[in-house]
């Protein structure tokens, strides 16, 4: 329930930059509020904090062009959207310690459910 919790707020977090439309002034750097949101979450170290920005900030826009293409079904937005988890993965687990890195997968499988879109 705790993570489920905690990955309905960094999914809310993740869609608001959907939903509010910002100068450039205003918008954060993509990826920035998840990373902020992930850090408290996963109670990481500054180290680990800024190791991990840049990644997520890196597949932010991949995963808002898939989630924002009309074209694609469901079933081909969650293939593409595992793709790039893969992707993005094996960086993440090399920086987080294994605690961390069971939550960050549970914040990702929580987040494909409330998506619909259960890995």
């Amino acid at each position: 329930m705790k993570h489920l919790l905690f990955a309905s707020a960094i999914l809310g977090l993740a869609l608001s930059s959907f939903a509010i439309a910002q100068t450039p002034e205003q918008a954060p750097a993509p990826g920035q509020e998840r990373a902020e949101a992930l850090a408290q979450v996963l109670n990481l170290t500054p180290q680990q904090e800024s190791q991990l920005a840049p990644i997520i900030k890196a597949e932010k826009p991949k995963v808002q062009a898939v989630m924002q293409d009309p074209n694609l079904s469901a079933k081909e937005k969650k293939s593409k959207l595992k793709r790039i988890h893969a992707q993005t993965d094996p960086l993440v687990q090399s920086i987080l310690n294994p605690t961390q890195y069971q939550q960050w997968q549970t914040i990702r499988n929580d987040e494909l459910e409330n998506l619909g879109m259960k890995k």
